[in-house]
C-alpha cells in the first residue's frame, strides 16, 4: 500500500479552495513538484514551565513523542543554495498538567505545518546537511481533563507554532536521516467546556494557558517518489545535498 496517497490527498483538499479551473491547475502543477514523502517518529521535550508536564512512563527519555509526515517539493535554487517547501503534520502524545486536582489526557496536533528547507549542492562524505524554518497551525486534539470526582470537562486550544531545524541526510543507506530543533507553541487561552454537573466556574488552579514549546529529535526515512531531472537513470548523479533527494538524481 502507497502510505503517501492519504498525506497527499489532504494537503490537496486543503490547497483547493474551490473548483474553479485555474486555481486546480495551479495545485496540480504544485504538485508536479512534489518528489519525496517522509515519514519520522519524534521525541521532544517541554522546556518552558506552562502547565504541563512530561507524563511519567509515557515516553521514555523525552518529555511528548509521535509520529510525523510530510511531502516535500522542488523550489527554485537561490545562491546555490538547493531549496525545497515541506507539507507536513504531526501527532504527539505523553503530557499531563501540573495542578495536582487535574487530569489531564490528550494529543498535541500540528496540521499543516510548512517548513522551508535549504541545503548545499556539495556533499560530506557518508552524508548531507540540511537546515529549514517552520511556521504551522497546533491543537489539543481529543483533550479532556477530570476533577478528584471523575467528571469530564472538555478543553480546546488553537495557536500558531514556528521553530528551526538542522538535521543530516544519509548517503548511505540511502533515505534515513536524524534531525534535531526547536518548536514555540504556547496556548495563550483553553476554552473549557464544563459540564452540567459541574459549578459554574473553572476549579481553582485549574490552567486557562499551556505551553508545549521545546527542543525535539526526529528519526526517520524519506520515500522517493519520482525521479528528477532530464537526464539517464544510470548517468544520474548522487543526492545534491540536505534532502535534495529527487531532482538531483
Amino acid at each position: 500500500m502507497n502510505r503517501s496517497i492519504p498525506v497527499l490527498a489532504c494537503v490537496l483538499a486543503a490547497l483547493r479552495p474551490s473548483p474553479a479551473p485555474a486555481q486546480f491547475d495551479f495545485v496540480t502543477g504544485l504538485f508536479e513538484e512534489v518528489n519525496s514523502l517522509t515519514i519520522a517518529a519524534q521525541g521532544s521535550q517541554i522546556t518552558r514551565s506552562g502547565g504541563v508536564r512530561p507524563r511519567q512512563g509515557e515516553c521514555p527519555g523525552f518529555g511528548i513523542c509521535g509520529i510525523t509526515a510530510e511531502v516535500l517539493l522542488d523550489l527554485p535554487s537561490v545562491g546555490g543554495a538547493d531549496l525545497e517547501l515541506g507539507l507536513g503534520t504531526s501527532l504527539l502524545r505523553g503530557f499531563e498538567s501540573t495542578e495536582p486536582s487535574l487530569d489531564l489526557h490528550g494529543s498535541l496536533r500540528s496540521f499543516p505545518t510548512l517548513t522551508a528547507y535549504a541545503s548545499l549542492p556539495e556533499q560530506m562524505g557518508l552524508f548531507a546537511p540540511y537546515a529549514g524554518a517552520s511556521f504551522g497551525l497546533a491543537s489539543l486534539w481529543h483533550a479532556r481533563g477530570y476533577d478528584a470526582a471523575g467528571t469530564e470537562y472538555e478543553l480546546d486550544a488553537e495557536t500558531f507554532e514556528y521553530g528551526a531545524v538542522v538535521g543530516l541526510y544519509l548517503l548511505k543507506p540511502q533515505g534515513l536521516f536524524v534531525e534535531g530543533g526547536y518548536r514555540r507553541r504556547s496556548f495563550e487561552s483553553v476554552d473549557w467546556t464544563l459540564p452540567e454537573a459541574a459549578a459554574e466556574r473553572l476549579p481553582a488552579g485549574w490552567p486557562r494557558d499551556l505551553d508545549l514549546s521545546g527542543w525535539h529529535v526526529s528519526i526517520g526515512w524519506q520515500f522517493l517518489l519520482r525521479e528528477g531531472g532530464d537526464e539517464p537513470a544510470a548517468a544520474a548523479a548522487p543526492p545534491a545535498g540536505g534532502r535534495r533527494l529527487a531532482s538531483r538524481r
